[in-house]
C-alpha cells in the first residue's frame, strides 16, 4: 500500500530507483517513510484508542465510520488525537531573522523550544472540527505544521493511518486492539517513569543495534555515489562514496 501511494504521488520520480539500490532504499525511502514514522504511529494510535475508549459513544461512531469506509471522519479522528497528544511534544526551531511575539523579542540566530502541550487550546475532543474548512479552523497548523516547515510525508501519513485505523475497526474485535501495550519503553506518556531497571533495558537494546550495525558494516561492499535532489532548492547534492 505504501509503494502504490508512493507511486501515485508527485515523489515517485525520485523513488523509482529506490528498490534497485540497497543504499537508496535505506536512506531515501525505508528509513525516512517506514522505520521512523512506525514510532509516531504507535504513539498516535494509542492516542487515539485511548479517547475513543473514554467515550463508547465516540466509539460506536468510529465504528460506523469505519464500516461505511467514511475517510474524511477517520481522518478527523486522527488529526484531533494528534492534536491533543502530539507524537512530538516538543519541537525545536532556529529563529533566522529577529522577531517578536507574545509581546517579547525573540533573538536572531537563536534555537527555541516549543512546547506543545503548553499550548492554549480546546481540549475537547471533536473530530468534527476537521471537516470544516481550515480558515475556521484555529487548530489547524498543528498536527502537521505549515510553510516551508511542514511535514512533507504528511499525504502518505494520512492514507496509510486512515487505512490503518478503518482496518482495526472492521478486522479486529475491540479487545485484541491495545496499542499500548508493549509500548513501554516508547510514547510520549512514558518518559517520566523511567527507573534504572528500564535504563538497563535501553542500555542493552542499544547496545546490541550498535553491535549488529557495526558487525553489518565489516561486511559492507563500496557503493557508488548517488545524486539527490534537494526539492527545497532545486540544487542536485552530490554524497561521498561510501567506505567499505
Amino acid at each position: 500500500r505504501l509503494m502504490q501511494i508512493v507511486q501515485q504521488s508527485r515523489i515517485t520520480q525520485n523513488y523509482q530507483e529506490s528498490p534497485k539500490n540497497d543504499d537508496l532504499w535505506a536512506s531515501a525511502f525505508a528509513q525516512p517513510w517506514i522505520i521512523s514514522p512506525q514510532i509516531n504511529v504507535s504513539d498516535i494510535m494509542v492516542a487515539v484508542f485511548g479517547f475513543l475508549r473514554d467515550d463508547p459513544d465516540r466509539l460506536k461512531e468510529a465504528q460506523l465510520w469505519a464500516k461505511t469506509s467514511d475517510r474524511a471522519q477517520l481522518g478527523g479522528i486522527l488529526l484531533e488525537s494528534i492534536r491533543l497528544k502530539h507524537p512530538f511534544p516538543i519541537l525545536e526551531r532556529e529563529i533566522q531573522a529577529g522577531a517578536h511575539a507574545l509581546g517579547k523579542k525573540l533573538t536572531e540566530n537563536t534555537q527555541y523550544f516549543l512546547m506543545m502541550d503548553h499550548l492554549e487550546q480546546d481540549q475537547s475532543f471533536c473530530p468534527g472540527r476537521w471537516l470544516k474548512s481550515p480558515s475556521t479552523n484555529p487548530y489547524w497548523a498543528i498536527p502537521f505544521g505549515t510553510g516551508t516547515r511542514m511535514c512533507a510525508g504528511k499525504p502518505i501519513a494520512m492514507e496509510l493511518m486512515i487505512d490503518l485505523l478503518e482496518a482495526f475497526l472492521n478486522k479486529l474485535p475491540l479487545h485484541r486492539i491495545q496499542p499500548h501495550l508493549g509500548h513501554r519503553y516508547s510514547g510520549r506518556d512514558n518518559d517520566y517513569r523511567t527507573d534504572w531497571h528500564e535504563s538497563l533495558e535501553q542500555l542493552r537494546v542499544l547496545s546490541q543495534a550498535a553491535h549488529t550495525s557495526f558487525c553489518l558494516g565489516l561486511h559492507r561492499t563500496p557503493t557508488v555515489s548517488v545524486n539527490h535532489t534537494r526539492p527545497h532548492s532545486g540544487k542536485p547534492s552530490e554524497r561521498p562514496e561510501k567506505s567499505p
